[in-house]
């Protein structure tokens, strides 16, 4: 029988954070987090009333602010922000 470990999801800044941390708008903030979390463009879009290409424009929009070119390197990025205590 195999051992299943349960593997700890990382924690996904509140969008505040991001804004701040890595100069954000809303909108680009709300993306991000989504994206951190695991969310497909389909359902970001579903989520926040935006049609799948707003979501496209969003992501591209940040990426090229934070001078990253994968949709994984941003995610990471997002991740890697420290929420004050």
């Amino acid at each position: 029988m195999l051992n299943r470990t349960k593997i700890p999801q990382p924690t996904v800044p509140h969008i505040d954070h991001l804004q701040l941390a890595l100069g954000l708008t809303t909108a680009e903030a709300e993306v991000v987090r989504a994206l951190a979390e695991g969310h497909s463009l389909r359902e970001i879009a579903d989520q926040s009333h935006r049609a799948v290409t707003t979501v496209r424009w969003h992501i591209k929009q940040v990426k090229a602010k934070l001078g990253v070119s994968r949709q994984v390197e941003l995610v990471r990025l997002a991740l890697a922000v420290v929420e004050p205590k």
